[in-house]
């Protein structure tokens, strides 16, 4: 169950931070 977790934190914690490198740039 945890591993779920990590797994799906991953999936919206890496399109977050490619938004946020678009805004930097």
């Amino acid at each position: 169950m945890s591993r779920k977790v990590v797994c799906f934190s991953w999936y919206a914690l890496i399109p977050s931070a490619v938004l946020l490198f678009h805004h930097i740039c």
